[in-house]
């Protein structure tokens, strides 16, 4: 029941790099799905895609289906899926469709909060792209770098590799996602203990905190290091950064080695309202149109045909999967008290 990240991360490494009225003509959804959705008029998304990517995918999908109105719910993927969560909890079932990560995903497919629906679409995808079970879908991948603003960091200077983070001359000016609040900046901090093991790995988190970070959201840190109040953030997606540097915003992405290679999902809500309607978006999510949508908007599809020309230095850039759950579940206890001291430390 698991995804193949590996292999989409070896798939990366070797690559070489609209329809009107009420038609099924983008998709190849069911017609029976599409007239039921018709019938519900209206679906809720919950997503953690910038604001104005989750615009452009809801504007191209209504040029489909104009008669389905779409509302969404943006946050960061640990308190949206805590808002999901509660909610649920609480017999409030508003969620159609969320937008999650593939380790984010799989403890709720195990507690059965998300609908078993495989998608036609999903056929387009090569082998070991998308995981067998139904619960979840890869539609768009996501890498892990640091970003910095090019006003701010003169040509030269720029980091290259994670231990460049370190340099002193980067004191007090770089900000980083809460590790302790959990999401992608946690993930990447357990990951990279697998790839370079505790010595090298205890060496850098604690001299990263050592240089006297800056916490917040990763959108708070983002902004803070666009208007130049700091110069860097620690820890970011490619995928996010683009969207922002197409506005003109002044930041930029690096390729360090290795950087970590994630699977974003998108599930249906075992208690969705318009359950016609989120398979509908599902599958527009899937399909060529939503995928070129997706690279159209900067953002990186799952869709291989369908990568944009900014991801091409990633195609020789080091991928290695996300592996956040599998080692956390192994050692929780210990990697809780290694992130309240290395990042616990407020000054």
């Amino acid at each position: 029941m698991t995804c193949s990240i590996l292999s989409t991360a070896r798939a990366f490494a070797l690559a070489g790099a609209v329809a009107f009225g009420f038609s099924s003509a983008a998709t190849a959804s069911d017609p029976a799905v599409i007239e039921a959705a018709k019938k519900e008029g209206k679906l809720t998304v919950y997503t953690e895609l910038p604001t104005e990517v989750i615009h452009g995918l809801i504007t191209q999908f209504r040029k489909t289906y104009p008669t389905i109105t779409v509302d969404f719910y943006r946050g960061s993927t640990t308190p949206l899926l805590q808002r999901f969560e509660s909610e649920a909890a609480a017999g409030r079932h508003t969620v159609d469709v969320l937008t999650s990560s593939d380790q984010r995903s799989k403890p709720l497919v195990e507690r059965g909060m998300f609908a078993n629906y495989k998608s036609p679409e999903l056929a387009k995808y090569e082998p070991g792209m998308q995981p067998d079970h139904g619960f979840f879908a890869i539609y768009t991948l996501n890498t892990t770098s640091f970003a910095w603003n090019p006003k701010v960091v003169p040509p030269g200077q720029e980091p290259k590799q994670w231990a460049d983070l370190l340099d002193p001359k980067w004191k007090g000016k770089i900000g980083i996602q809460d590790p302790l609040t959990g999401g992608g900046t946690t993930a990447w901090i357990v990951t990279m203990y697998g790839h370079w093991g505790e010595a090298k790995w205890t060496d850098f988190m604690q001299r990263l905190a050592g240089q006297n970070l800056r916490y917040g959201t990763r959108q708070n840190v983002e902004e803070m290091v666009m208007s130049g109040e700091l110069a860097m953030i620690a820890v970011d997606y490619p995928d996010f950064v683009e969207p922002l540097k197409a506005k003109g915003a002044p930041i930029e992405w690096g390729t360090p080695e290795p950087m970590m290679l994630s699977g974003l999902t998108i599930q249906l809500s075992a208690k969705a309202p318009n359950p016609n309607a989120g398979k509908l978006f599902i599958d527009f999510m899937l399909s060529k149109e939503g995928q070129e949508t997706l690279g159209k908007l900067n953002t990186m599809p799952a869709l291989k045909s369908e990568w944009p020309k900014a991801f091409d230095r990633l195609k020789s850039a080091t991928l290695i999967p996300n592996r956040h759950a599998e080692i956390e579940n192994q050692r929780y206890d210990f990697f809780q008290a290694k992130l309240k001291e290395f990042f616990g430390k407020r000054g």
